[in-house]
């Protein structure tokens, strides 16, 4: 590499000493306090111009300056024990970590916090989840994972890769820190404690605390420290080598802030001396935000918290839990107190309370903050005879069991009483028997009770094939005589409902998902079954009145012929064949409906309708 000797006032710019500065503890462009003598960041002729702070460096760290150091997270770190080496320390197993004593005053409690991601994929969860063993209990891993965290002195602010480091070493006060722990998630809104089986990337953490009370312990972790090994010296030159390596006083390429260099004689010798450079009196860190996290913390006395917290500006994302306590006991699981809640895993032997979020939502019997919501399904005569009063009950229930029952995103939702009502479309002047469901469920949805556009088209094609099953059966099944429908003297509404491929023309990433899913159906059975069917993509209390009722007809595919014959063999449709039995036999059944619909929540509230957080375009 050809070089040119540099002029003296160019020379004199990059010279940092320590003179009239001892005790200066910034780092930039180097330092002259106590602590440079630890990570080596001490300015040229520190150990000349002032021998007193070496000397009080050895004495209050000597410990640490014989341990092995790590560049994290911007930060220094002490990787391990006096006179020990980096790779014994970072050998140490997790649960010998989780072990260590916490008798010590935490300043701040052990904590975790867990960062959300959004999916965009609906479907099963990512399967890249690490688990020690199927058995481990997830509290216990949690804390095991708290408790490996770094930690940071109270008094010096230095920090240790874990707590088992800061134990070992003799300068430290009983004050410190925990680091918190951020681990990626698969879901954006957790519903409860039994979502964080599927934690996975233990792997990053963070102060828990503003981050400028570090500024003294700052590192590079791009910084260059060395000379390249096909750099070949110059007469005059053979010095750069060791000079490189001998004092920080951090330096950079003019103009160019991310090639930063422990001092000027390792710029020479990686770009050569025809460049120009520039001492630098600060640098940049990457911002730490979150989308929405959950700060976990661990007492002294083993009982762990578990919070969530999310920022104002993410109006879309709601959580219906606030806070879960929990307290590890010793008892068998048969022996724990009644009522239970939310237990992480089934070997995890603890008691836990939940509160919820916001008034939104109220604690339900089963653990899960729930809030309430409200859907509309629909579904038209296309041909067939008019249902008559009687019937009309008993055709919400069938809608709400086989929604139920196909639908299986939506977990722990409790379904009230539907509601059903006969209006006739403004433009096919048919007759729609409108469902109104109304639901408690713990995660707020939309597009067709979904929290995805993929997921939500999925939905709709299960609510197809309801709808077609119900055709199917109601050709061959009179549910209805004409002294039944003759009874029905209502004046009904008029309902004006949006075509459905209107509604795709809205979302480009739900009309791509519909014709994905159109790719698959296979050929059309029976062009001729046309059957229309309905439903209000957004369902929230507050916006309830203002949705629009979204329609389309359909016709029979392959694949809808296979699922409507399974569907024939659900329990659903033994509602309507009750109710036709019955009628045969003159009793009035309607008496009976909510003690049977009682027995229907009972056997199907495991799966959740429509909540919605806002209105989406």
């Amino acid at each position: 590499m050809t070089t040119r000797g540099l002029d003296e006032e160019e020379e004199q710019s990059l010279i940092y000493t320590c003179a009239n500065r001892c005790g200066q503890e910034s780092l930039f462009p180097c330092s002259c306090g106590a602590l440079c003598v630890v990570y080596d960041t001490c300015c040229e002729k520190f150990y000349q111009d002032c021998p007193h702070i070496v000397q009080d460096a050895r004495s209050r760290f000597g410990d640490l300056i014989s341990s092995s150091k790590i560049c994290k997270s911007d930060l220094f770190l002490i990787s391990s024990c006096p006179s020990q080496s980096e790779p014994q320390a970072h050998g140490m197993d997790t649960d010998d970590l989780g072990r260590t004593d916490l008798g010590k005053e935490v300043v701040s409690e052990a904590s975790a916090i867990v960062r959300f991601q959004h999916t965009t994929k609906a479907g099963p969860l990512t399967t890249s989840v690490t688990m020690k063993s199927p058995l481990e209990s997830m509290a216990r891993r949690l804390m095991n994972a708290a408790l490996g965290a770094p930690v940071t002195d109270a008094s010096s602010g230095i920090t240790y890769t874990n707590k088992t480091i800061y134990e070992c070493h003799t300068h430290k006060e009983d004050k410190f820190f925990v680091w918190s722990l951020q681990l990626n998630y698969v879901y954006a809104n957790p519903q409860s404690l039994e979502d964080l089986k599927y934690l996975k990337d233990l792997d990053s953490y963070e102060p828990p605390f503003n981050s400028a009370v570090l500024s003294r312990h700052f590192c590079m972790a791009n910084l260059v420290e060395t000379c390249p090994a096909t750099w070949h010296p110059q007469k005059g030159e053979e010095h750069f080598d060791t000079k490189c390596s001998e004092f920080f006083s951090l330096t950079s390429l003019s103009g160019i802030a991310y090639l930063l260099y422990r001092n000027r004689f390792c710029a020479y010798c990686n770009e050569g001396k025809n460049q120009t450079f520039v001492l630098r009196d600060s640098v940049s860190t990457a911002p730490r935000g979150y989308q929405l996290r959950m700060v976990m913390t661990i007492n002294q006395l083993g009982h762990y918290s578990i919070k969530v917290m999310h920022p104002d500006f993410v109006e879309d994302i709601i959580v219906p839990w606030s806070t879960v306590s929990c307290k590890l006991v010793s008892k068998s699981s048969q022996d724990l107190v009644q009522g239970k809640l939310s237990s992480i895993s089934s070997d995890d032997r603890s008691v836990c309370s939940v509160k919820c979020s916001s008034s939104v939502f109220t604690l339900s019997q089963d653990g899960y903050c729930k809030g309430p919501g409200l859907a509309q399904v629909a579904v038209s005569d296309d041909g067939l005879p008019p249902l008559c009063p009687v019937v009309l009950q008993h055709l919400a229930t069938f809608i709400s069991c086989g929604l139920q029952s196909m639908i299986k995103s939506m977990p722990h939702a409790e379904f009230q009483r539907p509601v059903i009502s006969v209006q006739t479309d403004t433009k096919t002047l048919k007759s729609l028997y409108i469902v109104e469901l109304a639901v408690h469920t713990p995660m707020q949805y939309r597009n067709f009770f979904a929290s995805t556009d993929e997921e939500g088209i999925t939905n709709w094609r299960h609510l197809e094939v309801l709808a077609k099953s119900l055709k199917h059966y109601r050709r061959s099944h009179d549910l209805c005589t004409a002294s039944d429908s003759s009874k029905d003297k209502s004046n009904r509404k008029q309902v004006t409902p949006l075509p459905f491929e209107e509604r795709l023309g809205t979302s480009q990433s739900m009309n791509k998902s519909f014709n994905l899913l159109e790719e698959r159906v296979g050929p059309v059975v029976d062009t001729h079954n046309v059957t229309t069917l309905c439903m209000t993509a957004i369902n929230s209390p507050q916006y309830y009145e203002d949705a629009v009722l979204i329609c389309r007809k359909a016709v029979v595919y392959t694949q809808d012929a296979d699922a409507i014959a399974d569907f024939l063999d659900s329990p659903c449709f033994s509602h309507l064949e009750k109710m036709r039995l019955e009628r045969n036999t003159g009793r009035n059944i309607l008496n009976n409906t909510e003690g049977s619909l009682h027995k229907i929540w009972i056997l199907v509230a495991g799966v959740a309708v429509v909540v919605v957080a806002k209105r989406q375009d």
